[in-house]
């Protein structure tokens, strides 16, 4: 039986990882979670057949330090990296999008040079692990599950039937030490295809806890569809149903943000309080903040509706998503995007998304259905043109009036974020000259009388 070594800090990424790979490669996986149990399982173990590791820990792209211990201890063994990568180390492999385990499957069979002889010749278990971590959010078992005493050999006692309810179970499988139930490995494929719906599940959760815990689980959705459409002709090349399951995730995270927003107090103290004692990215921050006060600012409006919530919401979740990347890959990059021109360190294909990111973005996204209508031309506009560049500070009058509304609520967090005073009345008053200075048209100005109201 094949087996490989996994770097992965994400629990349902690697649960997922090891189920597929156990049953389409009969290949067996140790996973750890951190860089130093990392290396010291490669200097233990020098004879995987393959090395798997996710891009980024904790928002820092690891690609080249794990290159280089791979190739200080296995310097024969493939590598492969989920998730998108800035510079890919010599050697390695890619699979863009982590959550496409057949991606990954295929790639690794290609590599390891395998056909269907070889998978014919692999020690196949008669069942299949399936970790409690996979199961949250099924009501009925899929099939009837096991358990073992022993991980490595028999019996298999049965636990349940199929279509029993399992939600009450899985806490008290959890207070016995159970940690995994076992399927027969002929049901497989309906496994999976159950256990691929985990991720939106945790987002609908998040739905009812904490800001604290919402706005991880958002910042995971982002960094997630980041990896996605960071580079837009591999994501023309998507299935429909990657795609769809991208739309999913997105329109629950948008949700999320509206659900937070509703909790916060009638002030931003408290949501920049967050930001200041955190670690969230800068991109998926000012996406929140500029979705709250967007909110605010139109709530009395006549036009208003509760459908432009998720709407404004979703917009703004998308709008710069293929910019996380970059901020990750670099720290120093201006907490600006009128400053983005500017910045030296860009290659020319990333001086390219950053500058053309709401063109890009748009492109990407009028293709695929169930968006709200008129998403995608938000999205171009929101830099204040219709070309979708970030190339001039200069706002046009052609934008529609939500349109304008956001890119007003925009500019001023970002004012918001990069102001280091404390927020007095006499500061207040200075950042709100700042912001109008940089609007300049007077369509865009009129709006900063419902902007003024939000209390600060």
């Amino acid at each position: 039986m094949a087996h490989g070594i996994m770097l992965c800090d994400q629990p349902f990424l690697s649960d997922l990882t090891k189920v597929n790979l156990l049953a389409l490669m009969a290949a067996k996986v140790s996973v750890m979670r951190d860089l130093a149990s990392f290396e010291s399982l490669l200097a233990l173990d020098q004879t995987s057949d393959f090395i798997i590791a996710i891009a980024s820990l904790n928002n820092r792209d690891i690609a080249t330090q794990v290159g280089i211990l791979a190739g200080r201890y296995c310097p024969n063994t493939p590598l492969f990296f989920l998730g998108h990568v800035t510079q890919l180390p010599e050697k390695s492999f890619n699979i863009q999008n982590p959550f496409d385990q057949l991606a990954l499957v295929k790639t690794l069979l290609k590599v390891l040079k395998w056909d269907k002889e070889d998978l014919k010749q692999q020690r196949w278990t008669d069942y299949i692990p399936m970790p409690l971590s996979l199961l949250e959010h099924i009501e009925k078992a899929k099939d009837d599950f096991y358990w073992i005493n022993d991980h490595e050999s028999g019996p298999y006692n049965l636990l349940c039937k199929k279509d029993d309810l399992i939600q009450d179970k899985i806490s008290l499988w959890k207070s016995q030490k159970i940690k995994a139930v076992y399927v027969r490995a002929e049901n497989k494929f309906q496994m999976l295809a159950s256990v691929n719906a985990h991720l939106l599940s945790a987002m609908q959760r998040a739905l009812n806890g904490s800001t604290e815990d919402g706005l991880e689980q958002v910042q995971k959705a982002a960094h997630l569809v980041s990896q996605i459409t960071c580079d837009p002709e591999e994501f023309h090349k998507l299935s429909e149903e990657v795609k769809f399951q991208m739309v999913e995730l997105s329109k629950v995270a948008s949700d999320l943000v509206c659900q937070i927003s509703h909790k916060l107090p009638s002030n931003l103290s408290k949501l920049l309080e967050l930001y200041n004692n955190s670690e969230k990215d800068f991109v998926q921050f000012h996406s929140m903040l500029t979705t709250y006060m967007t909110i605010q600012m139109i709530h009395k409006e006549i036009w208003y509706s509760p459908q432009m919530t998720q709407k404004i919401s979703l917009f703004l979740f998308f709008h710069d998503i293929i910019l996380i990347p970059l901020y990750i890959k670099y720290p120093d990059l201006p907490r600006d995007e009128d400053l983005l021109k500017d910045y030296p360190k860009f290659s020319a294909k990333e001086r390219q998304l950053a500058l053309y990111h709401p063109k890009i973005t748009s492109n990407m996204l009028e293709s695929i259905p169930n968006l709200p209508i008129g998403l995608d031309q938000l999205i171009l506009q929101h830099h204040g043109n219709s070309r979708g560049d970030c190339l001039e500070t200069e706002l046009f009058e052609g934008i529609s009036t939500l349109g304008k509304v956001v890119i007003v609520a925009e500019k001023f967090a970002t004012i918001l974020i990069n102001n280091k005073e404390e927020i007095t009345e006499e500061v207040k008053k200075k950042l709100f000259e700042k912001l109008e200075s940089k609007l300049g048209k007077k369509s865009y100005i009129k709006l900063l009388e419902p902007l003024r109201k939000i209390p600060i």
